[in-house]
């Protein structure tokens, strides 16, 4: 591949149709899998989950502010 054809048309075209079908498929089966997790976990169990969650966001996003640290 030459350096002129890296962003062709039809390569970003096809770019844009995975990125326009991909999203509402992974949102809906996001949705799917919490609704199962919901339905199979009484409200301790969730509740517990929902913290353990929240907790595993907090530290990724320490961990991706610490990596992000601009090198001088």
């Amino acid at each position: 591949m030459t350096p002129s054809n890296f962003y062709s048309l039809s390569d970003v075209r096809r770019g844009l149709v995975h990125f326009a079908v991909g999203r509402p498929v992974a949102r809906f089966l996001r949705v799917a899998i919490i609704l199962m997790i919901v339905q199979a976990l009484d409200l301790a169990a969730y509740g517990t989950y929902l913290a353990l969650e929240a907790s595993v966001q907090i530290v990724l996003a320490a961990l991706a502010a610490f990596v992000m640290v601009p090198a001088r």
